[in-house]
């Protein structure tokens, strides 16, 4: 397979791409385009982007074809052995999952725009990037020449992100034989020597837990965009990570997120891109690859993004529980966990993505599935005495990864089983199977590590008394959720609402909404007793054991001296 990408100037949205099939044997192909990106787990519908598809001999005739699925193309090609099939992808998707093209930026994510002909996938593919400009070009993919580049198959070219630009901010390190480069596209002034300090010490803390990276190269491609954002995706021998504003990087706010994200994409190198669940290996790109394990692949990363940063001294005790109050904070605030399991969250990912959906519905993997990570790790602690989930994640990576399998339930059953005992399995199953809150279990861990969680009540009134959280982005402030069982579910606001007064009258808040712009009086009362939406921040006891001392330096450095 042979793809050139290209685009017709410096101010075209639309990425040219072309493909010349060889070496066909049949009386027609079917070309796919992928339906999802994996570290994305819901349908992409990439195909809406695609305009211009044509398929042409090496005679420059047009040939026929049909649509035959909403990203499939069946062409037919009978007495050829050779053709040529052209299309356009519209790219303007400035975050570090997509394609994305301005006059500076040259960013293809190959999955996006790249087909591939069915039962092929597995054939070296071949990258000419053309373009007609001097740019500096970063990405994993092995070069063989000027502008070509060569993956082994369809999987390595859709795992290998291409940045481009007139100009990067370019740094690298060695670490244990692996080199890391550090490409910086847009207008910031970073700090190399803190940066790579950093970095340096986040690598060395995953090495430890995993051993030897899998890659002798590693690329972090890095969008420093002009606006407030947020973002990273995994590869195996890369990450993207998008970013801004530029103009505060090394600004704590988002030099924080930057190294925080950075972590969490590293650690993806050994979960999910080495090993995954039975049901990705290998990834189906056609349709929905359903899993139960989220909290694997997303939760125990997230755990282990800020965990490695507290271990490497980038964050102090309290930065990195102020991290942990985040998950927390949310977890207290996401009524679902009362209705959905993490487990049954991760499943239907597919069904609505990562928008915030009904209220009330599911939980996160990312959030919960951090909070489940950590139970684990006290449980797998407070049974053995010896192990942890380093010793879990260790175990997976040595079944599953080197062995380039796929994990299953009763896999992960048995490696559970082997580091803690049945009942504590039981449990931990049904916190994954069952929806419920982790508040009471997650009290009962913090007391072991001499920790716990301090509640306040929300400063707002309204939010505590009423149980009503409002945005207040919008001219007239919109009901965004409803405590369970709160006054305000009683006395009759409703989700959406648009609040056009509000005022405290005593015991009471009158309110004024438009439902469906419908005018409606509300009379809430209050119930002083009750509070919603508290507050809460994880901190060291005042007075802790000798015992407590020892579980939480074991835990936080990683070495058990007991």
């Amino acid at each position: 397979m042979k793809y050139t990408i290209s685009r017709k100037s410096r101010t075209s949205q639309f990425i040219e791409v072309n493909i010349k099939i060889e070496n066909i044997n049949t009386d027609n192909i079917a070309l796919q385009i992928p339906a999802w990106r994996p570290g994305r787990y819901e349908l992409g519908n990439f195909a809406a982007n695609v305009k211009s598809f044509n398929v042409q001999n090496l005679g420059g005739e047009n040939l026929k074809f049909q649509k035959t699925g909403k990203e499939r193309w069946t062409i037919d090609c009978k007495g050829l052995s050779e053709i040529m099939v052209s299309y356009e992808y519209f790219a303007v998707k400035p975050d570090a999952g997509g394609c994305w093209l301005t006059p500076d930026v040259f960013y293809v994510n190959p999955i996006h725009c790249c087909m591939y002909v069915e039962g092929r996938e597995n054939e070296q593919c071949i990258v000419n990037f053309a373009e007609n400009e001097e740019l500096e070009i970063a990405t994993s993919l092995e070069r063989k020449g000027q502008s070509v580049w060569v993956a082994a198959s369809y999987d390595e070219l859709v795992d290998s992100p291409i940045l481009a630009a007139p100009k990067l901010n370019h740094e690298s390190f060695t670490f244990q034989d692996t080199e890391y480069h550090i490409w910086i596209q847009g207008d910031c002034e970073p700090d190399w020597k803190r940066i790579k300090n950093d970095f340096i010490g986040f690598t060395k803390q995953q090495i430890e837990v995993m051993g030897k990276i899998p890659v002798r190269e590693y690329h972090y491609l890095v969008l420093a965009l002009p606006f407030k954002f947020y973002h990273g995706v995994e590869h195996l021998k890369s990450t993207v990570l998008a970013l801004g504003p530029a103009s505060k990087w090394m600004e704590e706010s988002v030099y924080a997120e930057f190294i925080g994200v950075a972590s969490h994409e590293l650690f993806h190198v050994w979960n999910v891109k080495s090993f995954r669940p039975a049901e990705m290996t290998p990834y189906n790109y056609s349709r929905e690859n359903y899993s139960k394990f989220g909290w694997i692949y997303e939760g125990i990363t997230t755990y282990y993004g800020d965990l490695f940063l507290a271990r490497s001294h980038f964050f102090n005790h309290d930065q990195y529980f102020d991290e942990i109050g985040k998950r927390l904070q949310k977890h207290l605030d996401n009524t679902g966990r009362f209705n959905y399991s993490i487990s049954e969250s991760s499943f239907d990912t597919w069904v609505d993505g990562y928008k915030a959906g009904i209220p009330g519905r599911r939980t996160s993997i990312y959030d919960e599935g951090s909070l489940i990570s950590f139970i684990l790790d006290m449980m797998i602690r407070r049974s053995s005495g010896k192990y942890s989930l380093d010793d879990f994640i260790r175990e997976v990576n040595n079944s599953f990864g080197k062995a380039n399998k796929g994990y299953d339930e009763k896999s992960i059953r048995a490696i559970i089983l082997s580091l803690t005992d049945k009942n504590t399995l039981r449990i931990f199953w049904q916190l994954l199977e069952e929806p419920v809150s982790y508040i009471a279990t997650l009290e009962n861990h913090f007391d072991y590590l001499g920790l716990a969680l301090i509640y306040t009540p929300n400063e707002k009134e309204h939010e505590h008394a009423a149980g009503i959280r409002l945005d207040d982005s919008k001219p007239h402030p919109k009901v965004v959720a409803i405590g369970q069982s709160s006054p305000a579910e009683i006395d009759g606001l409703m989700f959406g609402d648009e609040v056009t007064e509000m005022r405290m009258e005593g015991d009471y808040i009158e309110m004024e909404v438009m439902t469906y712009n419908k005018p409606r009086k509300l009379h809430i009362r209050l119930r002083e007793s009750e509070s919603y939406f508290p507050k809460v921040i994880l901190r060291k006891q005042e007075f802790v054991t000798e015992k407590q001392k020892r579980a939480f330096d074991w835990w936080i450095t990683g070495k058990n001296k007991s």
